[in-house]
């Protein structure tokens, strides 16, 4: 069992992301809080500038352009918002499992996601959640992640333990399940708010549940690649 077991702490990143907010001016400031909730609210795609202008009390509609050039841009800049909390938080759990040796498929999961949960508070965890969501419905080239690499040395250090860890994956297809457990721990993170919410207790607590969620991840990960096929629809007898 993993020695870095989920753990409930008092949340830390409001004060993270006010800190990173500060280096924008109070305009800017305003749009990027804005538009990050209307990105979760209703997917990147549908929410139009002009519109995140203007909820953010903005009279000039191309006030985002005016701070951040594009809608790229601004998206790049939300995502890089947290990436000094992430990097650092994941930095201090590596730091943990280094110094303590044999280090497992699911203890680098938890070191990449958890976190996630540590830190943020709910509402913060809901926002983070659904825009990150749809970031990974893009297309794969266009995603943020791709252009910050260079601050994220952590990020990009734990990514090449994990595929050290799978020699047997052909790269692409590591690749392609690396997204996918991506979007299944943040569907896990709203399905969890959602039995808390309701009251069903389908787990007894949080750390049951997150390790379970670890154990389905590392398994959806460290699956070999067969090439097998299964046909989509039933043999015809004729």
């Amino acid at each position: 069992m993993s020695s870095l077991t989920h753990k409930q702490k008092k949340p830390l990143i409001k004060t993270s992301i006010e800190e990173q907010l500060a280096n924008y001016n109070p305009s800017a400031r305003k749009i990027i809080v804005t538009a990050q909730t209307l990105f979760a609210e209703r997917g990147i795609d549908d929410v139009s500038l002009r519109e995140i202008a203007t909820k953010a009390g903005q009279a000039n509609n191309s006030a985002v352009q005016y701070h951040f050039e594009s809608k790229e841009g601004l998206i790049q800049a939300i995502f890089e918002l947290r990436i000094p909390f992430l990097e650092a938080a994941r930095k201090r759990r590596l730091e943990e499992l280094k110094a303590r040796g044999n280090i497992t498929l699911k203890d680098l999961l938890e070191v990449h996601l958890f976190p996630i949960l540590e830190m943020f508070d709910e509402q913060e965890q809901r926002i983070f959640t659904l825009f990150s969501s749809h970031l990974l419905s893009r297309p794969t080239l266009d995603h943020p992640f791709y252009r910050a690499q260079a601050k994220m040395p952590v990020g990009t250090e734990i990514y090449h333990r994990l595929e050290s860890s799978l020699p047997h994956l052909p790269k692409d297809i590591f690749d392609f399940r690396i997204r996918l457990i991506a979007g299944f721990f943040l569907s896990s993170i709203l399905e969890r708010q959602k039995c808390t919410s309701s009251k069903k207790h389908l787990y007894k607590d949080d750390s049951i549940f997150w390790g379970d969620m670890i154990n389905v991840l590392a398994a959806m990960l460290a699956e070999p690649f067969t090439g097998e096929k299964r046909p989509l629809s039933a043999p015809r007898h004729d």
